[in-house]
């Protein structure tokens, strides 16, 4: 009933929104001061609750509580966020390495005792971390824009690089395998000079596509085609 799931704005409303993202069964919502609200189904631990229940009604995650999130990601059952210090935090379903590799590991537990970021550590096998973990990333790597696909995250470095894990069997990690993979990858970029090589070669690739074929294609007005035998045609 409406009563069982109580609208934010009858208790003063939500805070002021700074951006949202939308996972397959999950909303998340970041306030312009930098916290992060959930809500939807919560069964992967995908909310960042501490718990499996699902939430008709946004609620602030708690364990976020004192970082300032800048950039998130929903995925199918997981969740992604990027605080202001470049640290990357996930939490939901850790099927095909989705959530990289956490440097703690929250247990799961009840919505009420649901602690912090900062004391979580266990290192009990999981199926799901069902509170914000942060990621183990390259040494000297500050994220700065993550996204999440079903089962697959890509992170976007402050210096341009490109990690991603998660799974792999269609390619979607851009590893050059289909390998799934738990650690953060760094994907290989091109050095400068073949990246304009490159460029240079669609640029040529472009312009001789849409040039004439010949001296009479060139002639042909605008708006002009030809038809069979080569009359023009309007």
């Amino acid at each position: 009933s409406a009563e069982a799931f109580p609208c934010p704005a009858r208790r003063g409303g939500l805070p002021k929104i700074a951006a949202v993202c939308a996972g397959a069964h999950h909303s998340l919502l970041l306030t312009q001061d930098g916290a992060v609200w959930s809500c939807g189904k919560g069964t992967a631990g995908a909310l960042g609750h501490g718990g499996r229940a699902d939430s008709a009604a946004p609620r602030a995650i708690v364990a976020l509580k004192g970082l300032r999130v800048v950039a998130m990601a929903a995925g199918q059952a997981h969740s992604a966020f990027v605080s202001e210090d470049g640290a990357l935090f996930t939490c939901g379903a850790c099927a095909n390495g989705r959530l990289g590799v956490h440097a703690t590991h929250p247990p799961t537990v009840s919505e009420g005792g649901a602690r912090s970021v900062a004391d979580a550590a266990t290192s009990a096998p999981r199926r799901m971390c069902p509170l914000p973990a942060r990621v183990l990333l390259p040494e000297g790597v500050c994220a700065a824009q993550v996204a999440a696909g079903i089962d697959h995250t890509v992170v976007r470095s402050r210096d341009g690089r490109i990690l991603t894990f998660g799974r792999g069997q269609a390619g979607q990690l851009g590893t050059g395998d289909r390998k799934d993979r738990a650690a953060a990858f760094e994907l290989p970029m091109p050095p400068p000079a073949a990246a304009e090589d490159a460029e240079d070669a669609a640029t040529a690739a472009t312009a001789a596509l849409s040039a004439p074929r010949d001296e009479e294609d060139a002639a042909t007005p605008a708006g002009c085609s030809r038809g069979p035998g080569g009359a023009k045609v309007r």
